[in-house]
């Protein structure tokens, strides 16, 4: 299945209804577009009719958005900018004839209110996106919203069906979709090829050394283990970010890892097994630290580099010959 993994804006969630509205939401709004952004969902969509730079954009009353803008701080000023910067134009790819000619043939509107069109959210549901909406109104405050679907066909018959679209107004709504989008990812991984070609966007603190490109672009896991798998790959690459030591990782990963003894360090045909050249390197790491929490007696070596917060994957297997 392929994610649709950016946003669209709901351009009739403009404009607010209030100042005081639009002072107290707006805030939430740009929350919800950079947490997106940190979670690889970019960029936001727009029409054609939008201005680009957003600073044009009617808030509320004669308040347009570069007017708001002025009053905030320096760099909020500049971070919001730079979210600015990710806007796509148009809301569906002119590169994708037959979905634009489809989307040409139809109107939508919101369900029980026919007079209130609702185009960006068709947008969205033809893509099968996530809405980003201006809580501007209750309708708009939903993680989901039915809107109608009027399409018609080549030979003008016409058909009307009701829809949901995923809706994201608050961030508490942007994290419902959050989860499945983060599943998704998940599934697609299980085939080795995804789970190699998305490693360094899945796990950017991770990196894969020795054999492990041919391990896991073949893998045939069952579920409980890619499952586990996949958990100790996210542990290990979120809080290598916190931790300075071995004992740190561990207690913040909540991990199962040790050591390998000292018979198998000490022992060279042993140590040769758990020894792999770091990418760019000729010289080898012994990497000892494993974790152990796998189904059939299967392990994950590592070696963890804590000043530059990165861990270093250097096995996945049965376990290694003692």
């Amino acid at each position: 299945m392929t994610m649709i993994e950016f946003m669209v804006l709901n351009e009739e969630s403009l404009p607010f209804r209030s100042k005081d509205d639009c002072e107290s939401h707006l805030p939430e709004f740009f929350d919800i577009v950079k947490e997106a952004f940190l979670e690889r969902v970019a960029p936001v969509r727009v029409s054609e009719q939008f201005d680009a730079g957003w600073y044009n954009i009617l808030l509320c009353g004669d308040i347009f958005l570069r007017t708001w803008l002025e009053k905030q701080e320096k760099e909020y000023r500049r971070r919001l900018k730079s979210l600015f910067a990710n806007t796509a134009v148009p809301q569906i790819p002119y590169e994708d004839a037959i979905l634009r000619h489809r989307y040409g043939l139809s109107e939508f509107y919101l369900d029980g209110n026919k007079k209130l069109a609702t185009p960006s959210l068709g947008a969205a549901l033809i893509q099968d996106a996530i809405s980003i909406s201006f809580l501007s109104g209750i309708h708009w405050d939903s993680p989901h919203i039915s809107i109608v679907w009027m399409k018609m066909d080549d030979s003008m018959s016409i058909e009307k069906e009701k829809q949901t679209v995923k809706n994201a107004a608050r961030l508490v709504h942007w994290r419902v979709h959050l989860v499945d989008i983060q599943k998704q990812r998940k599934e697609n991984c299980r085939k080795g090829a995804e789970f190699w070609n998305r490693r360094e966007q899945e796990f950017p603190k991770l990196v894969f050394c020795g054999n492990t490109e041919k391990e896991f672009k073949r893998m045939s896991y069952s579920n409980a283990m890619f499952n586990r798998l996949w958990d100790n790959l996210k542990l290990l690459n979120e809080h290598i970010l916190e931790s300075d030591s071995d004992e740190e990782l561990r207690a913040k990963a909540a991990l199962d890892f040790t050591d390998e003894s000292d018979s198998v360090k000490n022992n060279p045909k042993l140590r040769r097994f758990r020894e792999f050249a770091l990418p760019g390197g000729t010289q080898k790491e012994f990497f000892g630290l494993h974790v152990k929490n796998f189904p059939g007696a299967f392990r994950l070596h590592f070696f963890p580099d804590y000043q530059n917060n990165k861990v270093y994957i250097g096995y996945f297997g049965k376990h290694l010959p003692l």
